[in-house]
């Protein structure tokens, strides 16, 4: 359930009250602005609402986390998304990256033919984001069952990205595998996903061996 600020007017219906609660649990969005969104769509016609409600359930019902790779994506019978299951992509490199929207940033460019992995998130003692916590576990696997040749850390350049990668790093160490990370162009404290398709792809080309 989601608690709703005691600072919102009185004046309003509960229902708006409810609805303005779920917009703040949105990334980025505070109060004021929830508002100015609810009332927006109360201003629009009982079509886009119908459409608006039913694209959400369709997410809810159509998409899940791939069982393979764990990116959000339209799933079949298998569970595994289209990237996983493309056998033209190089299934011997395997990109680690925070969250799907990092994936989605990275495929714009059109310049990477491997496979990926997403981790749900980085390493974060201070919020209680442990190792555990992450699909790092079932990433290991997937580079010894998989027997990958490289692995790209494309994690933020932040505080808890470089600690994750420096974890992913030691935990390789006996995999004899090669651990590179994305090169010049991601300034430090940037963030993967609003990176324009130019900087990702000089970093995607430019990366090192860790």
């Amino acid at each position: 359930m989601v608690e709703i600020s005691g600072c919102m007017s009185s004046e309003l219906s509960i229902p708006i009250k409810k609805l303005i609660g779920f917009f703040t649990v949105l990334p980025g969005i505070g109060p004021k602005t929830a508002e100015r969104l609810v009332f927006h769509l109360m201003k629009q016609k009982d079509s886009f609402l119908d459409d608006f409600s039913h694209a959400l359930l369709e997410v809810k019902e159509k998409t899940a986390s791939c069982k393979r790779c764990f990116s959000f994506a339209e799933l079949n019978a298998q569970q595994i998304c289209s990237i996983c299951l493309d056998t033209k992509r190089d299934s011997f490199v395997l990109c680690v990256m925070s969250e799907t929207t990092d994936l989605l940033a990275l495929e714009k460019t059109g310049e990477y033919e491997g496979k990926y992995h997403v981790l749900g998130g980085t390493i974060n003692t201070l919020r209680g984001i442990y190792p555990e916590s992450l699909t790092i576990a079932d990433f290991l696997k997937r580079v010894k069952e998989e027997k990958v040749r490289e692995v790209i850390l494309a994690l933020n350049p932040d505080a808890t990205g470089e600690a994750t990668s420096l974890y992913l790093w030691d935990k390789l160490k006996d995999c004899n595998v090669r651990v590179s990370r994305l090169g010049l162009g991601l300034p430090m404290g940037a963030d993967v996903k609003y990176a324009d398709a130019l900087t990702l792809s000089n970093a995607l080309k430019g990366r090192r061996s860790l």
